[in-house]
């Protein structure tokens, strides 16, 4: 990328220099191979000298592989951006900020509707638990009404029974059959 005395810090231009091509922004002559031609970063070629740079800071600007030189008009524009990244940058955390504030909140949504999703599981279970002991004590007391009942009819049926004892049950069931009969 560095070239010699006439080179620039891109090696396109250089090819362009060599046929005539580039041409000083300040001055619109032709930047040729004799002249210490230096390109801005972002838009033209130049005369070192029409840019007030001395032939040392241009040494040292071919040689350096970190620095980058613009035009007066790219660095107040470059300088312009740098001051909008530092402005978006300050927005940029602000954002972030409230965006962790945001999570936070959704954070506590989340408990709060664990808590009361556990509430609601709670309340369902118990509601479930009453219903399930009142059917079950309606199937007793149903119970209880069938086995009275059916005790009540029975002892209806057996009412007019004749109970006799100390007889043997073959004996027993001829007088059950001769009842039947009569």
């Amino acid at each position: 990328m560095t070239e010699t005395k006439a080179g620039t810090r891109r090696g396109s231009q250089s090819q362009k220099r060599k046929k005539g091509g580039d041409k000083c922004e300040t001055c619109n002559k032709c930047v040729l191979e004799k002249d210490y031609g230096i390109q801005c970063e972002i838009c033209k070629s130049y005369h070192a000298k029409c840019v007030d740079i001395s032939v040392e800071v241009y040494t040292y600007l071919e040689r350096s592989k970190i620095l980058h030189w613009f035009c007066d008009l790219c660095n107040r524009r470059v300088a312009q951006v740098m001051e909008e990244i530092i402005r978006l940058k300050g927005r940029q955390e602000i954002i972030e900020q409230e965006i962790a504030v945001v999570k936070n909140e959704i954070e506590e949504m989340k408990k709060d509707i664990n808590k009361t999703d556990t509430k609601l599981d709670t309340a369902i279970e118990t509601k479930l638990l009453d219903v399930v002991e009142n059917k079950v004590e309606e199937n007793v007391v149903e119970n209880k009404v069938e086995s009275k009942v059916d005790k009540s009819m029975d002892i209806e049926r057996r009412r007019c029974n004749l109970v006799i004892h100390g007889i043997d049950e073959r004996t027993r069931m001829m007088v059950v059959h001769l009842t039947m009969k009569v």
